[in-house]
């Protein structure tokens, strides 16, 4: 008859092993991701030029660059690239989806009467007029640029695991 016997020490000395390995793997998929967010966010830059979006002051390609992140719940490690950036509307400055209205395309209504009020140094005042309603067709980028990366995305995260194990 032949019995093995296993330590308790040993036990416990294997599962710290695994449990230490199980944290390298989740720290390292944390890193592939944002890795990879910030490539996917590149491409969606390069995606938007090719699709003819011209950032006249660059802060709409500069708050793409600047978007990824990556999140944790219990279940799920989430990256995020987001096209937000910063609109004015009446007067009122906010962090819109610019981006992602330009890449679904837009209508905007039609606005009757004084549009804007300017007052010059010496009290002079001009109004801007409205304008008729007008339709920004779609110029898809971010679909685009997920489709083009989608490979390297995973290719980035399964490197960054595959040195949790080195």
């Amino acid at each position: 008859m032949l019995q093995i016997i296993v330590e308790q020490r040993s036990v416990d000395t294997a599962v710290e092993y695994v449990e230490r390995v199980k944290q390298r793997i989740f720290q390292k998929m944390r890193e592939g991701m944002q890795e990879a967010m910030e490539g996917l966010a590149a491409e969606a830059v390069s995606q938007a030029s090719g699709a003819g979006i011209q950032s006249r002051t660059g802060q709409l390609f500069t708050d793409i660059l600047s978007s990824p992140r990556v999140k944790e719940t219990a279940e799920l490690i989430i990256g995020t690239v987001d096209a937000q950036s910063e609109m004015t509307s009446g007067g009122r400055k906010f962090r819109g989806y610019l981006g992602t209205a330009l890449d679904e395309g837009f209508h905007v209504k039609a606005v009757e009467g004084k549009l804007f009020q300017f007052t010059a140094a010496n009290s002079s005042t001009l109004y801007s007029m409205g304008h008729t309603a007008f339709d920004v067709s779609p110029h898809p980028f971010l679909r685009q640029a997920k489709e083009v990366f989608s490979a390297p995305i995973m290719e980035i995260i399964a490197s960054r695991v595959a040195e949790a194990y080195q």
